[in-house]
């Protein structure tokens, strides 16, 4: 999961002709499982007006 994040961040601070093939893969699976994980974590909180979630490495 960190390759995956530091690929996206990678991605999110360089261009893609800077990055290889293998790290644009992972930058697009981070920001599919990104989006899974934020859905399901907005799912159960019923009418917040805001949240926060961390990904942090242990």
């Amino acid at each position: 999961m960190l390759a995956a994040l530091r690929a996206f961040q990678n991605a999110s601070e360089s261009g893609e002709s800077d990055l290889t093939k293998a790290e644009i893969a992972l930058a697009k699976r981070w920001a599919k499982a990104y989006d899974a994980a934020r859905t399901s974590g907005f799912r159960d909180l019923g009418d917040a007006d805001e949240a926060f979630f961390d990904v942090r490495s242990v």
